[in-house]
């Protein structure tokens, strides 16, 4: 992703940058609000590039400094099933606002893919559950994984080596506030990827989104970016494809100041990102015997 800045840029960043915040109605929305194309039984299908999502979310990435404004994580959660086994994928895309440059500004994405149970909302209905970390986990917990995110010193690094630390950092130790989200005595599953710098994605382009029938993100003017997908094996049952279709992946956004002038110091905020919808019963089927109900990608 190649940046450059100006205060143009910066102004129209924060014009649009608002109509984000005041377009989504929850801290995430789903199909129904993005809104999704449908297929023709009426349930939501998105596609984007090569992939098909029968169920997405989107979140605001809330960072404090206003010259950070605008940007979003979108999750699309698809399944493929083959020879009698069935494989989930959630996939990442960085949301930003147009023309969006961020040279000599660093940024990683820290996922936590593998969690505990604990990490859920309180609504009983996990397909239609929404909110934030603070709620999900505590205020204890996620002010302790940012604070530790802005303490890492990746000064004069490269955004590979930069978020290779960051990585390193979370994998070490689990801070005392955390001990009851994370299943074992260390976080397991978490990977980072670069925001920004050579190694990160580029922005999905008009001609590559031929293909698509779904944008979804709003305003619809806004870039994505594929950060990242990740897989996990299942199996057949409603309750394993709600798991996975409406499991929760905290995402830990990490800004900090390269040799730009953009922003003084680091600033990390933590999502709690997740699908919203449509049911898991049209993507499963009610025991592990009836295999032939699901036939590929949904």
């Amino acid at each position: 992703m190649h940046y450059t800045f100006n205060s143009v840029a910066v102004l129209a960043l924060l014009l649009t940058s608002t109509v984000l915040s005041q377009t989504l109605n929850s801290n995430i929305v789903g199909c129904a609000a993005i809104p999704c194309a449908e297929d023709s039984t009426g349930n939501s299908k998105c596609t984007v590039i090569d992939k098909t999502f029968p169920s997405v979310g989107l979140a605001s990435i809330p960072i404090t400094s206003q010259a950070l404004t605008g940007f979003s994580w979108t999750e699309g959660v698809s399944i493929n099933s083959a020879n009698g086994k069935r494989t989930f994928e959630k996939t990442f895309y960085f949301g930003t606002p147009p023309k969006t440059n961020l040279t000599g500004t660093g940024a990683c994405a820290v996922f936590f893919s593998q969690v505990s149970k604990n990490i859920a909302f309180p609504n009983s209905n996990i397909e239609e559950a929404q909110g934030t970390c603070q709620e999900t986990m505590n205020a204890q917990c996620v002010s302790a994984l940012v604070a530790r995110a802005e303490k890492v010193d990746v000064a004069g690094l490269g955004s590979v080596e930069a978020c290779a630390k960051l990585e390193s950092t979370f994998k070490e130790t689990v801070d005392s506030a955390c001990v009851g989200f994370v299943d074992g005595n260390t976080w397991t599953g978490v990977s980072v990827k670069p925001l920004t710098g050579s190694d990160a994605a580029d922005p999905i382009t008009a001609s590559q989104n031929s293909t698509s029938n779904c944008w979804p993100i709003v305003p619809k003017e806004y870039d994505l970016a594929l950060v990242t997908s990740l897989q996990t094996a299942g199996d057949f049952p409603i309750d394993t494809a709600s798991a996975n279709f409406f499991g929760i992946v905290p995402i830990l956004t990490l800004f900090y100041p390269g040799n730009g002038t953009l922003i003084t110091k680091a600033e990390a905020q933590l999502t709690c990102m997740k699908t919203v919808g449509p049911s898991a019963s049209q993507n499963a089927t009610k025991s592990g015997t009836d295999k032939n109900e699901d036939k590929g990608s949904a």
